[in-house]
């Protein structure tokens, strides 16, 4: 967690790592020649504001103190609402400490996230030795760089307090971590999205970190994020052109300085600049920017930048607009939807029978299966033009196109990731196994604490795994349950996966020599176990998730599984069976209809309204991308 008294580094951490800690973090440097002109950010000093900026101004965070002669379970409660202020090395909280404890706790940078505290009185507890037992589920944890990993698990512990020098109970016992309860993450923190370069370098990806509210703003920590790279989870995913020696200095105009970036090329200055842009621009932090990149402009004309001048980087896109909305019909024929009617596609596309699923990407291409028999087919090809059969298998699910390019993946046989593309080399269809040991890894993981713990009566905790694009894919030893959905992000860093009605992401790991795997997978919403049937990714990164749930048949869950939230669907029958989302409408299928409603419903538009067209049919949405 990127806490008040750990300023961001604003100085490059290097290339490669793995793990990284509190300890590798450093202060800003400014170079002799911007002494008076800059602001420095020693490494335990509170984050300043080194300019005013037009973000809204934040209101003081209460200090919460121990009450005077207050009990053991009074003094517990205000301690966990003192921890989600991390100021001052977390001074509020290690108000409730004897002074020995205080001195050395916390022993760990990560936080845990809890929900469902319930505490109870240790017997041979004393009026001068009190013992409470705490019982709750964690529900995920953040690391020193606000980074939120989900977890599924109970926690016990104990908490002892004993009287001080004036008889006031503090505690002299605890856990080394840092924990709150979810209902305080919310209150204290806020989610902000750094951006990184995809693989390729034509795409920004986001990593979502939590950030403390109580910062007069938050442009020193982002920018301190930013320089210390991306996050481990999507690590594999992206690149970063930061030199180890990089670092930042502001001046007293407003002027981002970063120095130690000689090596890097014009397109590389213009693809970090964009990064910079992007992830104030997403944190309500107005431009026009000015960035100097070893005393000189980004590039030439670009003294200020904007949005506009990296627009082509931009990782909202899709959320700002509005693309066509195709549908395959119940009986297997491709329609365009307009705003009073659905009309088939020209050609064999449009006829019925043509596809039983399918997805479109905004250059008109196509990826779709076909169902005769026992057995399945893909087939990829132009919504204008013909199709070509790329591989048959038993079962194919819905395939999901590679952001960029025109290859589709898919899942076969329940098991078995492919990804089809036509040869440039031969102009063939050619399809090559995504390798998903990481998945298999985590499956056998996640069962074999399952039933370790299932003699307890505890849960198991999801885990994450990795694995290289060289490492096994032989299907035999992928997961025992079926995948049966896998959906691609827009940007094609992530994949959401649905395995026994439990819903997961990965990243997708490139590399040089053309390879795919799917690595760090992470159950991201435990709760909804067993009952998901649908997936898609919505235009805010975020997940809409479809349920067999009578009474919550949707969901939108966060990327990275912090939040979970049902979305108003009084009108719709479980289950839900498909999912999609546009920059303005939600499309979903459900037991009856395929239904539509605004994005950000308000009033009497909170209601799903049957696509027009498409009524009384059970039709299956495709949202061009």
């Amino acid at each position: 967690m990127m806490n008040p008294r750990i300023t961001p580094s604003l100085r490059s951490s290097g290339r490669p790592r793995r793990r990284r800690t509190a300890t590798t973090i450093v202060a800003v440097v400014c170079s002799v020649s911007l002494v008076g002109a800059c602001s420095t950010l020693p490494r335990n000093s509170e984050p300043r504001a080194l300019r005013a900026f037009s973000s809204a101004p934040r209101e003081p965070e209460q200090t919460i103190v121990p009450e005077q002669d207050a009990d053991p379970g009074v003094l517990l409660r205000d301690f966990f609402q003192a921890s989600a202020n991390p100021s001052q090395n977390y001074q509020s909280a290690r108000a409730f400490l004897s002074s020995d404890l205080a001195a050395s706790w916390p022993k760990q940078q990560s936080i845990r996230v809890i929900e469902g505290m319930e505490t109870s009185t240790e017997p041979g507890s004393t009026d001068s030795k009190h013992t409470l037992r705490i019982r709750a589920n964690v529900i995920g944890e953040m690391d020193a760089e606000g980074s939120f990993v989900p977890l599924n698990e109970r926690m016990e512990t104990s908490v002892v307090f004993e009287r001080d020098e004036d008889d006031q109970w503090r505690m002299t016992t605890l856990p080394g971590v840092v924990i709150i309860e979810r209902t305080d993450l919310r209150n204290h923190y806020e989610p902000r999205t750094l951006y990184f370069p995809s693989k390729n370098g034509k795409n920004l990806v986001s990593d979502r970190r939590w950030v403390y509210r109580g910062q007069e703003d938050v442009r020193d920590t982002l920018l301190g994020m930013m320089l210390h790279g991306p996050s481990e989870t999507i690590l594999p995913a992206v690149r970063s052109d930061i030199p180890q020696n990089a670092s930042l200095s502001v001046s007293t105009s407003g002027v981002l300085r970063f120095a130690g970036m000689s090596g890097l090329d014009r397109e590389q200055r213009i693809a970090f600049a964009a990064q910079v842009v992007w992830t104030l621009a997403g944190a309500n932090i107005g431009g026009p920017y000015t960035i100097e990149i070893d005393g000189t402009p980004v590039a030439e004309g670009l003294e200020e930048i904007t949005t506009d001048d990296v627009a082509e980087y931009n990782p909202e896109v899709g959320s700002t607009t509005v693309t066509p909305l195709y549908a395959v019909s119940e009986d297997g024929a491709l329609v365009t939807v307009s705003a009073n009617t659905a009309e088939p596609v020209p050609g064999e596309l449009g006829v019925a029978g043509a596809m039983k699923e399918a997805d479109i990407t905004a250059d008109g291409h196509i990826a779709l299966t076909r169902s005769s028999g026992d057995r399945s087919r893909l087939f990829l090809g132009k919504v204008t033009g013909g199709v070509e059969e790329a591989l048959e298998a038993t079962s194919i699910t819905r395939p999901s196109f590679e952001q960029g390019t025109s290859a589709a993946w898919a899942v076969i046989d329940g098991s078995e990731v492919v990804r089809a593309v036509r040869s440039s080399s031969t102009g063939e269809l050619v399809h090559t196994t995504v390798n998903t040991s990481a998945l298999s890894a985590m499956w056998r993981t996640e069962n074999t604490a399952s039933t370790e713990r299932a003699g307890n009566g505890t849960e198991a905790a999801p885990t994450t795994a990795s694995a290289s694009p060289s490492a096994s894919s032989d299907p035999a030893e992928q997961s025992s349950a079926p995948i049966t959905e896998l959906r691609l992000s827009p940007s094609g860093a992530r994949a959401a996966i649905i395995i026994d009605s439990r819903v997961y992401v990965g990243i997708v790991d490139k590399t040089e020599a053309g390879g795919r795997a799917i690595v760090n997978p992470m159950e991201v919403s435990p709760q909804l176990a067993g009952r998901v049937t649908a997936v898609d990714w919505s235009t805010d990164g975020s997940l809409l998730v479809g349920t067999s749930e009578a009474g919550s048949p949707l969901f939108r869950v966060e990327q990275d599984g912090s939040e979970t939230a049902p979305i108003a669907s009084a009108t719709v029958s479980a289950p839900v069976t498909a999912v999609a989302d546009s920059a303005d409408r939600l499309y979903l299928t459900d037991s009856l209809a395929i239904r539509m409603m605004p994005d950000a419903p308000s009033g009497e538009e909170a209601y799903w309204r049957e696509v027009p067209g498409l009524q009384g049919t059970r039709a299956t949405p495709i949202v061009v991308h």
